[in-house]
C-alpha cells in the first residue's frame, strides 16, 4: 500500500491480513506517524520558544560589562523531537557552540561578560526530519562611553569655508550607541541641509560656515539600554573670521525722485572696521549736490545729470569688495487733468478723464470698487492718453473708480465717482427743476407787488396828513414827500432795528439747536464727539455689510471738517446681525492706537443707527497691492522690502494692542486694511462689505467666513482666539509680499475646507522671503505653537532695524 501526499489525518494503526487456502490468515499490523516541522511559522512566537531571556524588537541581547549572561535556546514543538544547536558568527566562518542541556533545551553561561568573547551574531537552530528553523539574534556586552580626551579639537575658519569636527569613541561603540553633536549644549538640527552628521566615524561636517556658526561643539553618545547615562565629549570651539560684505546687499538700480533729497547707505561688515568710498564708475567727480557722509552717498537735490553708474569700494587689509549700481532719475506720476464727478443717463456712453505726466512716462490703470477688471469687459476702454470710455452705461457701473498712475518713481491715484440716472430719475428731475422755477418766478413777482402796493399805501397816507397839517398844495406837498423819502430815508433806523432783531432771532436759534443737541447726546451712546445726521456728506456706497450698508462720507462738523469717514449702519432687524454691530462697536470704542481705526460717533437716538470710523485716503490696501503687481513691469517688487517689512510691522503692533484688551479681530486681511499716501496702516473692519469681497468669503452654517484666512479653530467660533488673529496676520504677511495674490487660488473653497479641517492646508512658498519663518510659524496647526503678537512685534522691530 502506498499513500502518496502524506496528512495528518492519515496517521494511526494499519493492518494487513493475509489468506491462504493452505494455512491459516497471516496478520500484520503497523503504526503510521507523520513527522512534523517545527512548529510556528510566525518569527515572534518562534523567538519567544526558542530565546531566552528574549530579545527586544531588534532581536538585541544587551548586557552590562562584567555580568553573568545565559543564554538558553528551548526546545520547540515538534515530531519527531528536533535536535538543537547554538552557533555564534565570526570574520573566519560559524562555529558551532559547546552547550549544556536543560529542561527545556539547551543553554549557553558566561560568569563575566566581556565584550570580544561574548557580542556578536547568534543563530539558535532547530532541527527533525521534517525540517530546518533557524532564528538569528545579537549579544551586545554594553560599556560606559568613553571619549578620547582633548577631541573634538577647537577650529578657526572663514566665514563661507567648510570645516569638519572628529570626536574620537575609544569605549562603548557599538551598534545601540547613538551619536549626536551639540551646539552651545543644543542638539544640532539635522534637517538643516548644511550640516552631515555620520555617527559611525562620529564627524560633523559644517557646508558655507556663516557668522552665526561660531559657538561651542560636542559630540554627546547615549546607548540603547539603561545601564549609563548619556556622555558628552570636551567641547571645541569654532571662530569664524567674517568676510568682508554688504549689509545689507544693494540693489542694482535705484530710482530717485528729481528735485528731492535722497541717500543711499553702503554697509559694509567685515572683521574690523572697513574703509569705504564712492566714486563715479568711469572714475570722474561726483557730481554737484552729491557728495559722500559717512558710508552714505548723499543727493541733496537730484538732477538729470545725476543719473549714471556709482560704485562703492570698501577696503580691509588685504581684503577688498566693490559693488557699481545705477542711479535713475524719475519724475513720480502727476495729474495734469484730473478726473470730476460724473453723472450720466443709463444707457448713454461716458467718458472719465484721467492724463498723467512723469518721466519716464506712467502708465494708467482704472479700478472700480467692485470690478478690478475693467478691461475684461468690452464696453470698456482705456484710450492712449489715460481716459476711460464707457460705451453703453449701465446701472452696475455706478460707484467709486480710482485712476492709477504709475512708473518706476511710483504711483498717485485719483478717485471720481460716476452717478447713472435712469430716464424716470431724469424726467423726473427735469418736472422738478421746472416747478421750482416757476414757484420762486412767481413768488418773486408777488413780494414785488406787494413792496411796490405798500410803498403807494405809505406814500399816500403820508401826503394826505401833510395836507391836511399845512395846506399845502396838493401838487408841491406829493414832491417834497416823494423827495424826502428819496434823499433822507428816515428808514434807517427801522431797518438796524431789524437787523438786531434777525441776530436776536439767530440766537435763540442757535441757543434752541445746542439744547437739542445736547439732549440727542444724551441719548446716544455717551460720545463725547457726536457727529448729527445732517453734518455728513455722503460720497458714494462702498457696499454692503453683514448688518446693513458702508457709506463713504465727508464730514463737515468742526473737530472733523474736511475729514473722511466710514459709516456703518444697522439696517437688520435679526439678533444675530444686532449683536455683531454692538460687539464692532465695543472692540474699536476701546481702541486707542495709531495703527487701529476708531470710533469717532455712535448715533442710535433714531433708527436706522450707526457708526462712524476713521478712514484713510487711499482706501483699502488689498487694492493698493493688487495695482502695484498689475502696473509692475518687471520682475522686482515696485516695493521696497523695508517698505514691507514697515505694513507689515505696523499691523502687527495694531493688532498687539487689540490682544492686550482681549479682545479678537477674526478677519485679519489685507482687504481690512486702511492705507494712507505715506504708507502709514491702520487695522479696521471695511471689508465686511462683503459683497465687494465676496470671492474671498464661503458661507458656513449659514454665515460668511474668510476660509483662505481663518485658522482651523476658527471653523468653531467659540474656539476663536488671538492665536486665530495670529494664523490670519501669517497670511496676510504671504500677501503683502506676493502683492495682493488670493492665498490657495488653485482650490476650489471645498477643498480649502477639507484641507483646514485634515490640516494639511500649507501657503505656498515664497521665493527669497525673509519673513518665511515667521509666517510659517505663525500658520501653524496648533494654536500653542503659534507666537504671539508681541513676540512677533519684536520680531519684525529688530528686523526693521537691521534693515535700516
Amino acid at each position: 500500500m502506498a499513500i502518496s501526499g502524506a496528512r495528518g489525518s492519515d496517521e494511526g494503526y494499519y493492518t494487513c491480513v493475509g489468506n491462504s487456502q493452505f494455512k491459516k490468515e497471516a496478520v500484520f499490523t503497523s503504526n503510521l506517524k507523520i513527522a512534523s516541522r517545527v512548529y510556528s511559522t510566525d518569527i515572534r512566537p518562534l523567538s519567544e520558544r526558542l530565546i531566552f531571556p528574549p530579545p527586544d524588537k531588534d532581536r538585541f541581547i544587551l548586557v552590562k560589562n562584567g555580568e553573568k549572561l545565559t543564554i538558553e535556546c528551548r526546545l520547540p514543538q515538534s515530531l519527531p523531537k528536533a535536535k538543537l544547536r547554538l552557533s555564534r558568527k565570526s570574520t573566519d566562518g560559524v562555529h558551532y557552540l559547546k552547550t549544556e542541556k536543560t529542561n527545556y533545551g539547551i543553554k549557553i553561561f558566561w560568569r563575566k561578560a566581556a565584550d570580544e568573547a561574548v557580542s556578536g551574531e547568534y543563530n539558535c537552530e532547530a532541527e527533525n526530519e521534517a525540517g530546518k528553523r533557524n532564528y538569528s539574534f545579537f549579544v551586545y556586552v554594553i560599556s560606559k562611553p568613553q571619549f578620547k580626551k582633548s577631541t573634538p579639537i577647537s577650529q578657526r575658519v572663514k566665514e563661507g569655508e567648510n570645516v569638519t569636527f572628529r570626536c574620537i569613541l575609544l569605549k562603548g561603540l557599538n551598534p545601540t550607541t547613538k551619536l549626536a553633536w551639540m551646539k552651545d549644549d543644543v542638539e544640532i538640527n539635522t534637517l538643516d541641509t548644511r550640516f552631515k552628521v555620520n555617527s559611525g566615524r562620529g564627524e560633523l561636517f559644517i557646508r558655507d560656515v556663516q557668522e552665526y556658526d561660531a559657538g561651542s561643539y560636542s559630540c554627546k553618545a547615549t546607548t540603547k539600554s539603561k545601564f549609563f547615562q548619556a556622555v558628552q565629549s570636551d567641547n571645541a570651539n569654532l571662530k569664524v573670521i567674517i568676510k568682508l560684505k554688504f549689509i545689507p546687499s544693494f540693489k542694482d538700480i535705484y530710482y530717485l525722485e528729481r528735485s528731492s533729497y535722497s541717500s543711499i547707505d553702503c554697509k559694509v561688515k567685515g572683521s574690523a572696521i572697513p574703509t569705504v568710498i564712492w566714486r563715479k564708475s568711469d572714475n570722474s567727480k561726483l557730481p554737484l549736490h552729491v557728495y559722500q557722509k559717512g558710508d552714505k552717498l548723499i543727493f541733496n537735490k537730484t538732477e538729470q545729470s545725476h543719473s549714471g553708474n556709482y560704485t562703492c569700494i570698501s577696503r580691509l587689509k588685504n581684503e577688498k569688495i566693490e559693488k557699481t549700481i545705477n542711479i535713475t532719475i524719475v519724475m513720480k506720476p502727476k495729474f495734469s487733468i484730473l478726473p470730476i464727478n460724473t453723472t450720466v443717463k443709463i444707457g448713454s456712453p461716458v467718458m472719465l478723464h484721467c492724463v498723467a505726466v512723469g518721466d519716464p512716462p506712467p502708465k494708467v490703470h482704472w479700478v472700480h470698487e467692485f470690478n478690478k477688471d475693467l478691461m475684461k469687459n468690452s464696453r470698456f476702454e482705456l484710450k492712449g492718453n489715460g481716459t476711460l470710455s464707457i460705451s453703453t452705461t449701465y446701472m452696475q457701473d455706478a460707484g467709486k473708480y480710482t485712476c492709477w498712475a504709475g512708473n518706476t518713481g511710483g504711483l498717485s491715484h485719483a478717485i471720481v465717482y460716476l452717478h447713472v440716472s435712469s430716464e424716470d430719475e431724469n424726467s423726473r428731475a427735469s418736472k422738478f427743476s421746472m416747478m421750482k422755477t416757476i414757484i420762486i418766478a412767481v413768488c418773486s413777482a408777488v413780494a414785488y407787488l406787494a413792496v411796490v402796493i405798500g410803498l403807494t399805501v405809505y406814500c399816500s397816507l403820508r401826503l394826505v396828513k401833510r395836507r391836511n397839517a399845512s395846506k399845502l398844495p396838493e401838487d408841491k406837498q406829493d414832491g417834497a414827500e416823494c423827495t424826502e423819502l428819496i434823499e433822507k430815508p428816515n428808514n434807517v433806523h427801522s431797518i438796524q432795528t431789524v437787523g438786531s432783531i434777525i441776530k436776536s432771532d439767530l440766537n435763540d436759534s442757535r441757543s434752541h439747536a445746542s439744547s437739542h443737541q445736547s439732549q440727542s447726546t444724551a441719548t446716544t451712546s455717551g460720545y463725547s464727539k457726536l457727529l448729527l445726521r445732517h453734518n455728513l456728506q455722503t460720497i458714494g456706497l462702498l457696499g454692503k455689510s453683514t448688518f446693513g450698508e458702508v457709506l463713504l462720507a465727508k464730514s463737515r462738523t468742526q473737530d472733523y471738517s474736511d475729514t473722511l469717514v466710514v459709516v456703518k449702519s444697522l439696517l437688520s432687524s435679526d439678533e444675530y446681525h444686532g449683536q455683531m454691530f454692538r460687539s464692532e462697536i465695543e472692540l474699536f470704542s476701546r481702541v486707542s492706537h495709531d495703527n487701529v481705526s476708531k470710533i469717532l460717533a455712535v448715533s442710535k437716538d433714531t433708527e436706522p443707527h450707526f457708526f462712524i470710523m476713521q478712514y484713510l485716503e487711499w482706501g483699502m490696501l488689498s487694492a493698493y497691492l493688487v495695482a502695484l503687481r498689475r502696473d509692475s513691469t518687471s520682475t522686482t517688487s515696485p516695493l521696497t522690502y523695508g517698505q514691507q517689512l514697515a505694513m507689515c510691522h505696523q499691523v502687527s503692533l495694531g493688532l498687539e494692542h487689540i490682544a492686550s484688551l482681549r479682545m479678537v479681530h477674526g478677519d485679519v486681511a489685507a482687504r481690512n486694511i486702511l492705507l494712507s499716501p505715506s504708507l502709514r496702516l491702520k487695522v479696521s473692519t471695511i471689508a465686511l462689505s462683503r459683497d465687494a469681497h465676496a470671492q474671498d468669503y464661503y458661507i458656513i452654517r449659514e454665515k460668511p467666513v474668510p476660509i483662505r484666512w481663518m485658522a482651523p479653530e476658527g471653523l468653531t467660533p467659540a474656539e476663536l482666539s488671538t492665536k486665530s488673529d495670529v494664523f490670519s496676520f501669517g497670511v496676510f504677511v504671504w500677501e503683502v509680499f506676493t502683492l495682493g495674490l488670493i492665498p490657495h487660488t488653485h482650490l476650489a473653497n471645498e477643498e480649502v475646507l477639507q484641507a483646514l479641517e485634515a490640516g494639511t492646508l500649507i501657503l505656498d512658498p515664497l521665493q527669497h522671503c525673509p519673513l518665511s519663518t515667521v509666517i510659517e510659524r505663525c500658520t501653524m496647526h496648533q494654536p500653542v505653537l503659534r507666537p504671539s503678537f508681541s513676540e512677533i512685534s519684536s520680531i519684525l522691530a529688530d528686523m526693521t532695524k537691521d534693515c535700516h
